[in-house]
C-alpha cells in the first residue's frame, strides 16, 4: 500500500502540472489570437518619415562677412504602414487633417504667405509677387528638370485650375502678361514699383549662348 500511495502523490502532482501547463498555453493562445493586427510595411510610431526639406538663401550685400539669409520649408510625410492605406485611403486616413472639410493649402493661402515672407524680408509682397508670377510665366523651365516644374507650381496660379475663380485677376492678369512679354522688361514696366522679386533673388537670367548662335547660323 505504500507504493500505491506514493504513485497516487506523483500521479496528483503531474495532473496538476498538465492541468497548468494547459492552462498557460490556452492563455498564451488567446493572447495570440487577440492580439491587435500588425502592420505590414513598417510598424507606426519608429520615426518612418519622409521629410522634404526646400528653401533658398539670400547673400547679403555690402557686409564684410559672408552672410545669408535663408528661408526654409519643410515637409513631413507619413510613411504607409499598413495595406487599406493603399485600398482604403479614405478610411485608413479617416482621422488626418487631409480629409477635413478645407484642410488643403490653397493657391489663395499660398499667396498670402507668400506676401507675408516677402514683407518680412522688406519687400513689397502687394506689387512684387505679381512680378514674381510674370517673371516665372514669361521664364521658360521646361529644361529646368524637377526644379523647373516646381517653380511653375509654386507661382504660377494656371497650375491649379480648379481654383480659377479663387484667384484674384491681378495674379491671374500677372501670368498672362508674362507669356505675352518679349522681354522680361515689359513684367519690371508693367510692375514698376517692385525693386526685387523671389525670382531676382534666387535666379539669374543669363543669355542661351546656344540658341543664340543657331540664331546667327540663319
Amino acid at each position: 500500500r505504500e507504493p500505491s500511495a506514493v504513485m497516487d502523490t506523483w500521479l496528483s502532482i503531474l495532473k496538476a502540472q498538465l492541468t497548468v501547463f494547459l492552462i498557460i498555453q490556452t492563455t498564451v493562445g488567446d493572447i495570440i489570437l487577440d492580439r491587435n493586427p500588425r502592420y505590414l510595411p513598417f510598424p507606426r510610431g519608429v520615426g518612418n518619415k519622409l521629410q522634404v526639406i526646400t528653401g533658398f538663401g539670400i547673400p547679403v550685400p555690402d557686409i564684410k562677412d559672408d552672410v545669408t539669409y535663408g528661408l526654409i520649408i519643410k515637409s513631413n510625410y507619413a510613411l504607409p504602414t499598413n495595406s487599406s492605406e493603399f485600398t482604403q485611403p479614405e478610411l485608413a486616413y479617416e482621422g488626418f487633417s487631409r480629409f477635413q472639410p478645407g484642410a488643403q493649402i490653397s493657391r489663395v493661402t499660398w499667396y498670402n504667405l507668400l506676401k507675408a515672407a516677402m514683407e518680412r524680408l522688406q519687400i513689397r509682397g502687394d506689387s512684387c509677387l505679381p512680378l514674381t508670377i510674370c517673371q516665372a510665366s514669361f521664364t521658360v523651365f521646361e529644361q529646368q528638370g524637377l526644379l523647373g516644374e516646381i517653380m511653375k507650381v509654386l507661382f504660377l496660379p494656371s497650375t491649379t485650375p480648379g481654383e480659377d475663380l479663387l484667384v484674384p485677376n491681378e495674379y491671374k492678369e500677372a501670368e498672362e502678361v508674362g507669356e505675352k512679354a518679349e522681354d522680361e522688361s515689359e513684367c519690371r514696366k508693367a510692375y514698376p514699383s517692385c525693386d526685387r522679386s523671389i525670382i531676382d533673388m534666387i535666379t539669374t537670367l543669363e543669355e542661351n549662348k546656344f540658341v543664340k548662335m543657331m540664331l546667327d547660323n540663319l
